[in-house]
């Protein structure tokens, strides 16, 4: 079985409907082989795991067509990654969110065939093997794990606090008290004394103008402020409650908030010169 890419820049695929609907939350195995004919610049060979309505048909299958899991290697120049999309439901926000594993393995850049491998188990873990060698694995939950997390964070930074004008994020500030020694001089060049001034050089003219377009600060009033502090120490946007967050079971277990898996879809997309992949589910 092969797709086979005629015309670059464009999107391909292919779909079938399962015999009955999986739910990730009791642990999912998939692994396919895919097999590009030339090495190419920038593409994607991957397997998308959809969640289509009712009365859905494979050949209805678009790019927006509702997917719960996407994984499969993506090569762009020197970006390349094993994605692993995990698509789950928020009852916070009443919406289904995208959590892109953070770090992805890359995936080889050969004209060999390689097998792809993903295992969710139900006890909340990933793995992500290629050719039967593990290359990324861990918690479902762990932090770092994947981006956004899984598990909403309780307190967000607040996106609409701005840093005060006045702020002063400096560590060490020069000692106001310090006195420089008598013999100091840290001059890297002095002014040569044979040197004479060209004939017709202006002498009298300002070294510097003003700029007028530079305004006081609109906030600064000397009668209502008076002598100015500087805050110290780095400034951070103030917290605020993190919509996404929601408690509950569910939030423990994040393969329960995925939509059951109802077909299987291989999409390649690639640039360049045509090509064709051969993906094999096992």
């Amino acid at each position: 079985m092969a797709i086979t890419v005629p015309e670059p820049n464009k999107h391909y695929a292919m779909a079938a409907l399962l015999p009955f609907p999986l739910a990730p939350e009791s642990g999912l195995i998939v692994q396919y082989e895919a097999q590009t004919a030339q090495t190419h610049g920038c593409g994607g060979a991957y397997m998308k795991l959809l969640s289509p309505p009712d009365g859905w048909a494979p050949q209805r299958l678009r790019s927006r067509t509702p997917y719960s899991i996407m994984f499969g290697p993506d090569r762009c120049g020197a970006a390349a990654r094993v994605h692993l999309i995990l698509k789950c439901f928020n009852p916070a926000l009443g919406a289904t969110t995208e959590h892109h594993l953070a770090s992805p393995p890359p995936p080889p850049n050969d004209r060999l065939p390689h097998i792809y491998t993903l295992m969710l188990s139900k006890e909340g873990r990933y793995r992500v093997l290629i050719d039967g060698e593990e290359r990324a694995a861990g918690g479902l939950l762990d932090d770092g794990a994947f981006e956004p997390p899984l598990r909403p964070p309780k307190r967000i930074p607040d996106a609409s606090d701005e840093k005060p004008l006045a702020w002063d994020e400096r560590e060490e500030i020069d000692d106001v008290r310090a006195v420089k020694p008598s013999d100091w001089d840290n001059r890297k060049m002095i002014v040569d004394p044979d040197a004479v001034m060209p004939a017709g050089w202006l002498e009298g003219e300002p070294t510097h103008l003003l700029d007028e377009g530079v305004p006081k600060p609109r906030d600064w009033d000397d009668a209502r402020d008076g002598v100015w502090m500087p805050p110290e120490g780095e400034w951070k946007p103030r917290l605020i409650k993190n919509p996404a967050y929601f408690e509950g079971q569910s939030v423990d277990a994040p393969l329960k908030r995925i939509a059951p898996i109802r077909a299987v879809a291989f999409e390649i997309w690639t640039t360049g010169e045509p090509s064709d992949t051969r993906p094999q589910l096992a």
